[in-house]
């Protein structure tokens, strides 16, 4: 009698232990739909009630990182598959979501591939975050991008050495809100985001002040500076009471989709051209941008590339800080810059401006 060989005792036991070998392959292809369905509903939640539904809101706004735990043990047992097709489908449609609809990557390759223009129109935003930013780090930044105007929030006078003080340039402090300009502020106009009724207080109050620039290629240019209401002592509530916070965390929802409201209305009552810039602590997968901001192009969303995470502290990642832009201005260039201090990362845009009455207009 001829003994068996290892391959048929391997056979035998497994179906002895009532586990077919035929049924591996389909049991992981199976974890595979099951993960991609997971992401998808993830993805989902947040995109139809994220600001409307408060545990919607929390998913929008948590860290991300652990949806992809799943996938090196699943890239394991795809490489270790005796029949690999069945599994890669699944497999490659979840990175795609995991990549595009989770994590909200961007891809612009017509933006990397761009030289720099020198008639382009360079704007950064840069929330301070109470005074972390260290100034010789956002000195060096700012020399090395030479932009045409700076906007922050969370100001103190304490980084006024990191602004430019030569001729030419111009400054105005409102309050949290700055301006630094190449171009002379001709006026400015506080948007009073402050002075709405916060209900619960802990609901947070925003601010936002539209600056009028005199740029010699486009005439008047408008640039809104805006810090909308913080979702930080929303969330706090939640670690102190638990579920008692959801009234509190939509709240604070309600209150960004106002002042956002006000700003986006207040945009469309000015001629030319338009930029909006700031820390709007909402991500654009919110339905609260998506119902305020829809008439305007995001530069990153246009022009950017990569995860364009502008607040990372922690295990935290969230693209929250903006430049929209309307009234004819195309978005050329844009990217995250580096770490100057703060947990927000300097938000740096390169635009073209459509050309005043009379000048030739080039375009990419």
């Amino acid at each position: 009698m001829t003994a068996p060989s290892p391959d048929d005792r391997m056979t035998n036991t497994r179906a002895d232990a009532g586990i077919p070998l035929t049924r591996f392959p389909r049991f992981r292809a199976a974890l595979a739909w099951l993960y991609a369905l997971g992401l998808v509903a993830v993805a989902l939640t947040a995109y139809l009630a994220a600001d409307r539904w408060w545990p919607a809101t929390l998913l929008a706004y948590a860290p991300k990182w652990p949806l992809l735990v799943p996938l090196p043990v699943l890239l394991l047992l795809a490489l270790t598959a005796r029949r690999k097709r069945p599994i890669l489908l699944p497999l490659a449609l979840a990175i795609l979501i995991a990549a595009f609809g989770v994590l909200g990557v961007r891809v612009s390759p017509t933006a990397l591939l761009r030289d720099a223009r020198p008639d382009a129109f360079k704007i950064v935003t840069l929330n301070l975050h109470r005074g972390q930013t260290r100034t010789a780090d956002l000195a060096a930044l700012i020399a090395a991008d030479r932009p045409d105007v700076a906007v922050f929030q969370g100001w103190t006078d304490a980084h006024l050495a990191a602004v430019p003080q030569a001729d030419g340039w111009h400054h105005r402090s409102d309050g949290a809100l700055f301006v630094a300009s190449r171009h002379p502020v001709v006026d400015a106009h506080d948007l009073a985001l402050d002075k709405l009724p916060a209900r619960p207080p802990d609901s947070g109050v925003g601010l936002a002040v539209r600056y009028t620039l005199d740029t010699p290629a486009a005439g008047r240019v408008h640039v809104i500076n805006v810090h909308l209401a913080s979702p930080h002592a929303a969330f706090d509530w939640l670690r102190a009471h638990g579920r008692a916070a959801g009234p509190v965390i939509d709240a604070n929802s309600a209150r960004r989709a106002r002042e956002s409201q006000i700003v986006a209305d207040h945009a469309a009552t000015l001629t030319g051209p338009v930029i909006i810039a700031g820390d709007f602590n909402t991500p654009p997968d919110s339905t609260v941008y998506r119902a305020a901001w829809a008439a305007f192009d995001n530069a990153f969303t246009e022009a950017g590339s990569g995860l364009g995470y502008t607040y990372v502290i922690r295990r935290v990642q969230l693209r929250i800080d903006h430049v929209l832009v309307a009234g004819g201005i195309i978005t050329y260039r844009c990217r995250v810059e580096r770490n100057v201090g703060s947990p927000h990362r300097p938000l740096f845009a390169e635009l073209l401006l459509p050309a005043a009455s009379g000048q030739a207009s080039t375009r990419p």
